[in-house]
């Protein structure tokens, strides 16, 4: 009888180990799925951002890199300076190399914390959302047109495209291919949400490691200077697009210990009833 007893009591204990991690299983697919479908809304909404017939603003970024650089265009100076006008050399596939890092290293950061089940999970990506949403909003409410738009409707030298151009050089047709998955919008230069994405990661990676500061701090450096030598963004967009990124992460690590402030809360209070009766 005792044996059966004590068989009796590890088999509750299993079914119980079972359906707790059923349940922990569930709820962090449910994150996964909840982040998953904030992204694709927001890939949607962006592609709308440019046909609501707000007026395309090209003169106050141009005005603010020309005050901050006494006159001069990064933008153009860059291209001038260290790009081949008639082809395309090394520095340019570097730079569309660190561009397209953002398609590929802010989403394998979320999905290893998702994996492991990392606390660091939901304010990570809830910070990339919180990023996202506010810049799309300056999309609707400012739509701004990048340089390269810029120059091509006159108000800056003649600039080259790179990113288009490497892009097609690899893959014939591959830029326009990618665009279209993203959410196309030619007018969605302000803030930089390339650059604010990056700056996440940046945060992220100088909590997590040793060095992360540093390796943060060159990859903003790096990501900074490609948007702007590829004609993508000026300087106003990129300040902006680090003001956006600092005040959603601080949003979004101040909503994770509220939040847990809450729950360790109603925990206390079960407890508390539980020993009562």
């Amino acid at each position: 009888m005792r044996t059966r007893a004590i068989c009796g009591n590890d088999n509750q204990s299993r079914r119980g180990s079972n359906a707790v991690g059923t349940m922990i299983w569930r709820r962090d697919f449910l994150k996964f799925v909840a982040f998953a479908a904030a992204f694709v809304l927001f890939g949607r909404l962006r592609g709308l951002a440019d046909e609501k017939g707000t007026p395309v603003q090209f003169r106050y970024a141009i005005d603010f890199d020309h005050w901050l650089f006494a006159g001069n265009d990064p933008v153009v100076w860059l291209q001038r300076h260290l790009g081949q006008r008639s082809r395309l050399d090394l520095l340019d596939f570097v730079l569309v190399g660190v561009y397209l890092t953002y398609f590929v290293v802010p989403p394998a950061i979320g999905l290893l914390l998702w994996w492991r089940r990392s606390p660091g999970f939901v304010p990570y990506t809830f910070s990339i959302i919180v990023t996202l949403y506010i810049g799309l909003l300056i999309n609707f409410l400012v739509p701004t047109a990048p340089p390269w738009l810029a120059a091509d409707a006159g108000y800056l030298p003649p600039l080259r495209r790179l990113v288009a151009e490497v892009l097609n050089h690899v893959v014939q047709g591959s830029f326009a291919t990618g665009d279209s998955v993203g959410g196309p919008n030619d007018v969605a230069a302000m803030p930089s949400l390339h650059f604010a994405i990056i700056c996440i990661v940046a945060f992220f990676l100088a909590t997590r490691l040793r060095y992360g500061a540093v390796i943060g701090g060159c990859y903003m450096l790096a990501m900074s200077s490609a948007l702007v030598y590829l004609g993508e963004h000026y300087l106003s967009d990129i300040l902006a697009g680090f003001l956006v990124a600092a005040l959603s992460w601080w949003l979004a690590h101040w909503f994770a210990r509220l939040w847990s402030a809450r729950a360790r809360a109603r925990q206390q209070t079960n407890a508390t009833r539980q020993r009562q009766t």
